[in-house]
């Protein structure tokens, strides 16, 4: 297979998977293989119980110490009830509705349990952890997932893909060997699924790499094109009207980016920048600066965002 093969060749997806996965903007293996995990379990990072503090995530290497019981509660829940005990402390252990799981646990077998414990002074309590056999070593990948597409669903198709294509490669040998960086199919496995913590980070750095140096690839081949086109000439500058106008003092950033912009609306070739700033630094003071010029030159505007919620804000 390619990366540009249609999703729906993919061993184990057909007519009804694929279109949940479009719906979710994979439409080809080469996609698949770019939707990454949001986060990772990893079973690897064995934690002591007398080290586990309350109400955080850690994986437990314990023993089942007593028989699973079971009850039932008024409301039609059932519960599943154990204690679990490692070399330096118990445990109880809580499963609710589980009864597939509770069945395949077994009196004083040994497992591995991913979850938080409950502040308790008498016993420590962990309810419905993920569970899984001593032998599952390894770092997990989650992905987003859907009731129709569930994450150990993606993980298998996500697999197949890797098993059966060869991803092209974007950067050069001279540039990866200037930046020590590993080859696409090497990076592709270990964001998946990680051999290592190592491994997973020099698959990190690889393709936080190649993102930022394709964009600005992009931007340069934007940028040098635009010097060949003509665009609206800004011929009044208005900006110290529209700061008077403000209830607050613009930061010096944010007036040398309007002024750096508005250098741009001036020259008479089309304005391409990309502003970048944390949340709260006043990236939309700087849209608005330069709308309220554009305006006052007799040009239209328009100031678009990638939420609903946001454009309420702006509106």
């Amino acid at each position: 297979m390619t990366a540009n093969t249609d999703i729906r060749y993919l061993k184990g997806v057909g007519a009804k998977r694929a279109e949940i996965l479009k719906g979710k903007g994979i439409d080809t293996v080469g996609a698949l293989l770019r939707f990454f995990p949001r986060k990772y379990l990893d079973w690897t990072d064995i934690t002591a119980v007398k080290d586990a503090l309350p109400n955080q995530n850690v994986c437990i290497k314990a023993k089942i110490v007593t028989p699973i019981e079971t009850l039932e509660t008024r409301r039609g829940i059932t519960l599943y009830k154990f204690i679990a005990s490692d070399k330096t402390d118990r445990f109880a252990v809580t499963l609710f509705n589980q009864r597939f799981l509770a069945e395949k646990l077994k009196y004083g077998c040994e497992y591995l349990f991913y979850g938080k414990f409950d502040e308790n002074l008498i016993l420590r309590q962990m309810n419905s952890p993920i569970i899984k056999e001593v032998s599952f070593n390894r770092i997990e990948p989650i992905y987003n997932a859907s009731k129709n597409m569930p994450s150990a669903t993606i993980q298998k198709l996500v697999k197949t893909a890797l098993d059966t294509t060869e991803m092209p490669e974007v950067l050069n040998s001279k540039i990866r060997t200037e930046n020590r960086l590993c080859d696409i199919n090497y990076a592709l496995w270990n964001i998946h699924f990680p051999k290592t913590k190592d491994a997973f980070e020099t698959a990190k750095k690889r393709l936080v790499f190649e993102e930022l140096f394709c964009l600005q690839t992009a931007l340069s081949v934007l940028k040098t094109k635009s010097h060949s086109l003509s665009g609206c000439v800004i011929k009044k500058n208005c900006f110290s009207e529209f700061q008077k106008m403000l209830p607050f003092e613009l930061t010096v950033a944010q007036k040398r980016v309007v002024n750096e912009c508005l250098c741009d609306m001036h020259s008479g070739r089309p304005m391409s920048r990309l502003v970048q700033g944390d949340v709260g630094s006043g990236k939309t003071a700087v849209a608005a600066a330069l709308c309220f010029v554009a305006a006052k030159n007799g040009y239209q505007s328009a100031l678009m965002a990638p939420t609903e919620i946001l454009a309420e804000q702006h509106y």
